[in-house]
């Protein structure tokens, strides 16, 4: 049985020990800025399937969608639901959180990927930390993480770093 954990907590960096120790199979969809890592992809594939005897229908345990997926249009597969009042607040949270969602300003920049891959061997980490780091560099942008360890490298690398009090 999973650990307990609180509620509306943000995990930031390799998650798939998180996942594994905290977070029951069946709970789990996992929404992502990046493709996920092929680790991540076997994790959610070998969780297998959950059988809705409702709705005669098999649904995957774990799904991993980017945020592109999202934005394209793909949906987490998930059994229909009576038309309660329940699923009608639920709805109308999920569709004002979309209309949230939309108006956050996102820019694609272009980084040095070369250079990325060398931090990421410099200081043994992942790419997309990597590749947040060297977009810092790049356009002398600050780093907001909760992460200890990219806060050092940060720091090592010149990044203003930006503190988060919790």
């Amino acid at each position: 049985m999973p650990k307990p954990i609180s509620r509306n907590i943000l995990f930031y960096g390799d998650n798939l020990p998180i996942l594994r120790e905290y977070i029951p199979d069946e709970s789990v969809d996992f929404i992502t800025l990046e493709k996920p890592a092929k680790d991540m992809t076997i994790e959610a594939v070998s969780a297998g399937f959950y059988h809705s005897n409702l709705w005669q229908k098999d649904y995957p345990r774990v799904q991993i969608l980017t945020i592109k997926d999202l934005h394209n249009g793909k949906n987490i597969e998930l059994p229909s639901y009576s038309s309660g009042q329940t699923f009608k607040q639920a709805e109308k949270q999920a569709i004002e959180a979309i209309d949230v969602y939309q108006t956050i300003s996102l820019e694609v920049a272009e980084i040095d990927l070369k250079e990325a891959v060398r931090l990421a061997g410099r200081y043994n980490i992942y790419a997309y930390d990597a590749y947040i780091l060297q977009c810092a560099i790049e356009h002398n942008l600050p780093l907001i993480s909760l992460d200890k360890d990219l806060i050092d490298i940060a720091r090592q690398e010149g990044i203003e770093v930006i503190e988060v009090a919790l």
